[in-house]
C-alpha cells in the first residue's frame, strides 16, 4: 500500500539551532495483510529524521517512520533526506 507525500518531521534539534529540509515530503510503501493495511490511519504515519547531536552544516540522514506497528515499512522514498542546520533563534 502506498502513502504519498507525508511531511517529514525533524526531531531533537539542539537548542540555538534551526533545521531546514531540502526534501520536505516522502512516499511510504507499507506491507502487511489486507486487514492490517485497512486499519492503518495514514495521518498517524509520521516520517521523521533524528538531528540529535548534529552541529551546524549540511547532513544526509535516514528517514524513519513513527506510527502503528501493524504493518511493516517496505520502503520510504527517498530513504534519506538532506537537512541544513544553522545557528538561529528557535
Amino acid at each position: 500500500d502506498l502513502v504519498q507525500d507525508r511531511a517529514v518531521e525533524v526531531r531533537h534539534v539542539a537548542a540555538g539551532l534551526r533545521a531546514s529540509l531540502r526534501t520536505t515530503t516522502v512516499d511510504v510503501v507499507l506491507r502487511g495483510s489486507s486487514e492490517q493495511l485497512t486499519q492503518i490511519d495514514a495521518v498517524r504515519l509520521v516520517p521523521v529524521i533524528d538531528a540529535a547531536g548534529l552541529a551546524a552544516g549540511d547532513h544526509t540522514l535516514p528517514v524513519h517512520l513513527d506510527g502503528p506497528a501493524a504493518a511493516s515499512v517496505a520502503r520510504i522514498n527517498p530513504a534519506t533526506v538532506q537537512v541544513h542546520i544553522t545557528r538561529g533563534r528557535d
